[in-house]
């Protein structure tokens, strides 16, 4: 019976232990500061349009500030057509952890032909 109340109260006391960082993991949540930095990617996958599948993929870097702006590159290779393009946006971090970016992909200045590869298969 001892035996049995020590383990009862040891977790319970764990329980409580738990549950009391929950507050203090969501207080504190997640901010821009804490993900602003260098950050790399890697994207593969295919685009589906009307002529049938494109097999796309795509390496890039971009740098993101504590207030959001995002500014890089990215090399990309759309059915065998290479090139090098420039990526400019915005992001947002929430309290839960969870980011919403809006990015536009620019190919020589332009608009990047298939919408971007980004916003085809690097979500």
């Amino acid at each position: 019976m001892k035996r049995n109340l020590s383990r009862t109260t040891l977790g319970i006391v764990f329980f409580a232990a738990l549950v009391s960082l929950a507050p203090a993991a969501q207080a504190n949540g997640c901010t821009m500061s804490d993900v602003a930095g260098k950050w790399g990617y890697t994207c593969t996958g295919t685009i589906i349009v009307t002529a049938g599948a494109i097999p796309a993929a795509a390496v890039g870097r971009f740098a993101l500030d504590a207030i959001g702006n995002i500014s890089g590159t990215q090399i990309r290779n759309v059915g065998g057509s290479v090139a090098a393009e420039t990526i400019k946006g915005t992001g947002t971090v929430n309290a839960d952890c969870t980011a919403t970016y809006k990015v536009d992909v620019y190919d020589g200045g332009k608009p990047a032909p298939h919408g971007g590869l980004g916003r085809r298969i690097c979500r």
